[in-house]
Order: C-alpha cells, then sequence, then structure tokens
C-alpha cells in the first residue's frame, strides 16, 4: 500500500514539475525579456499544485500591473488549463 502512495506522489510530482516547464516556456516566449520578473517568479514557485496556482494568480497581478492586464488574465488561463489537465 505504501509503494503505490509513494509512486502516486512521485507521478504527481513529476506532472507538477512538467506543467511548471510548460507554464515558463509560454510565459517566457509571450512576454520576451518584458517577462523576467513573472518567469522568475514562476521557477521560484513551489511544486504542489496549490503552490502553483497562487503563483500564477501572483504573475497575473504582476503581468497586469507591469505589462498589460488582457496578456495576464490570457496567461493565468492557458496556465490554469494546463494544471486542470489530467
Amino acid at each position: 500500500m505504501e509503494d503505490m502512495e509513494v509512486q502516486q506522489d512521485a507521478e504527481q510530482t513529476r506532472r507538477i514539475r512538467l506543467v511548471k516547464a510548460k507554464m515558463i516556456t509560454i510565459t517566457s516566449r509571450e512576454l520576451g525579456r518584458k517577462g523576467e520578473k513573472v518567469v522568475n517568479k514562476l521557477r521560484e514557485a513551489p511544486e504542489t499544485e496549490e503552490g502553483l496556482r497562487n503563483t500564477v494568480r501572483d504573475c497575473r497581478k504582476l503581468i497586469s500591473l507591469t505589462i498589460d492586464e488582457k496578456m495576464g488574465k490570457q496567461l493565468e488561463n492557458i496556465c490554469l488549463k494546463l494544471l486542470d489537465e489530467r
């Protein structure tokens, strides 16, 4: 039973890391040099679903304040969709 839980935790961690990498790639591509702070914030995000959700919300606020509100909302939606995929 414990082995199965450990395996599920490892799979969840791998999934979160993959989603985080996709978020970083998309954000970097969409924002370019203007998004360096946002990309760094994503890189430093905890590798948990809750941690990434909170970081995505913070990134949207940062993008909205410093770059473009519409872009902030778009990237938030994209990132949350990635998290919701199973």
